[in-house]
């Protein structure tokens, strides 16, 4: 619909934006790409023990499969043992724009994040994992789309099992009590429900497995809680943005594997520590339980 077009046109004309509208596969809906007015250095942080052939496959799909430029990587070692682990970190130090820190403590994911912080060059953080996998080529660049946004708090990316279901299309608070995952399990390519799989629109929160946030919004919430040393720190993260009147978007351009895997969060149910800060977090964000999830 060439008027429908027309009127998002005219809408980021009068918003000082610059970008191209296209049609989307799904009718009535629409694909904004954004025109970067600026190319702010990105931060990508990784935390990593062990596991030398998930963070090759990472750091190598980042490297060959990344077409934006302006990018650095911050490996953060945390207690590795085996041989393979150093010998691949002695590669990755020949390459220009690799660092590799060491965090000397017990593994606490919201502590190891906000240290490696603090070591970073660019303006916008992307905190990954160490087990995923870029699919797309312009995945920074989609994410930036919204991150350089002045309302927008924090980015997440679409991630797919490696069956290329779902695991992670956003995340809802009240779900199971809680917080969970959007659309998990569904197929891919699925549209989902409203065809909410396949457009950019805002959550309550996404996950930290790949999240993309300015350096100054961080430094603004005070960074991770490290209370949450396992569960929930990125949730904690979204609700303490949103807190600050931002607005946290999901986007479906930015495509990844995340390797996790798909029985992980009922392991998880039954440990002691999950079980400790699932009740903590009901406690810090009662107010949001007590009402529905907005998005």
């Amino acid at each position: 619909d060439d008027s429908a077009k027309r009127a998002l046109e005219e809408h980021l004309k009068r918003m000082g934006l610059r970008g191209n509208v296209d049609a989307t596969e799904e009718p009535g809906y629409y694909k904004v790409t954004y025109i970067l007015q600026e190319t702010p250095k990105v931060s990508i942080i990784i935390p990593n023990r062990d596991h030398a052939d998930e963070l090759e496959r990472c750091i190598n799909s980042i490297i060959t499969k990344t077409s934006y430029g302006k990018f650095e990587i911050i490996i953060v070692e945390n207690g590795s043992c085996e041989n393979e682990t150093f010998a691949l970190y002695e590669k990755f130090k020949k390459i220009n724009n690799i660092q590799i820190i060491e965090w000397e403590h017990p593994f606490n994911y919201s502590a190891v994040n906000n240290f490696a912080e603090g070591y970073a060059q660019g303006e916008v953080l992307l905190f990954l994992n160490n087990d995923t996998e870029v699919i797309n080529f312009d995945w920074l660049e989609r994410m930036l789309d919204h991150a350089v946004r002045k309302d927008v708090g924090a980015v997440g990316a679409k991630l797919y099992y490696p069956d290329h279901t779902i695991q992670h299309a956003g995340l809802v608070t009240g779900i199971c009590g809680i917080v969970g995952y959007c659309h998990k399990f569904f197929p891919g390519e699925s549209s989902g429900y409203m065809r909410r799989m396949k457009i950019v629109q805002n959550f309550s929160a996404v996950t930290a497995a790949c999240l993309m946030l300015r350096e100054e919004i961080f430094q603004e919430v005070g960074g991770f809680d490290d209370r949450f040393s396992l569960n929930f720190n990125d949730v904690d993260l979204c609700l303490k943005i949103r807190e600050k009147g931002y607005v946290i978007v999901w986007t479906p351009y930015a495509e990844l594997y995340h390797f996790e895997s798909r029985t992980r969060a009922c392991d998880d149910n039954l440990r002691p520590t999950f079980r400790q800060e699932k009740r903590f977090f009901q406690q810090k964000w009662k107010k949001i339980f007590e009402k529905s999830d907005p998005y």
